[in-house]
């Protein structure tokens, strides 16, 4: 297992948003702990479950997606996803998202640009000037590749540029 699999073993998951981000954490995880209970909280009432055959597997879906995060042991925020009207009902310790799980199994290895404006040119611009040095390097984050998606590319000695929110 991995650092972040480690962590996430044996812990009820809410995936709060099912986007490009939360599908990415359903993938993740269902790869290292594939016994887990995960629920999926998603606004949008059309998301298809029949997709998906996994007896460990939960969803909430409309407009009360977000009435049981406490029920969770760990809610993996997606950051399109406001609490700023429930911040008060929920336990924050719980919450969690991508980018924080990543941060704290590879931060040392971690190039982060964030900002308003420039970030994806200023990153990439990074990536490329460190591509050219050592092959072993890996981008990610707010340019369209979800965190977790790198992890299977990353050992000791991988140099990671993230684009960050």
């Amino acid at each position: 297992m991995n650092r972040i699999a480690d962590y996430l073993n044996n812990k009820s998951i809410l995936l709060l948003g099912f986007g490009r981000e939360g599908q990415s954490s359903y993938h993740f995880i269902r790869k290292y702990l594939k016994n887990n209970p995960i629920c999926i909280a998603d606004k949008n009432i059309h998301l298809d479950k029949s997709s998906f055959a996994d007896e460990h597997l939960n969803f909430v879906l409309g407009d009360n997606y977000l009435d049981n995060i406490n029920d969770f042991d760990i809610v993996l925020k997606s950051p399109g996803i406001s609490l700023k009207d429930r911040i008060l009902s929920i336990d924050s310790n719980k919450i969690s998202s991508q980018t924080d799980l990543f941060l704290q199994a590879y931060s040392s290895q971690c190039i982060g640009v964030t900002g308003t404006k420039g970030k994806s040119t200023t990153s990439t611009l990074i990536f490329h000037i460190l591509s050219q040095l050592d092959n072993n390097v890996v981008f990610g984050g707010n340019i369209g590749i979800p965190l977790f998606e790198l992890i299977d590319k990353i050992d000791p000695t991988t140099k990671i540029v993230l684009e960050l929110s």
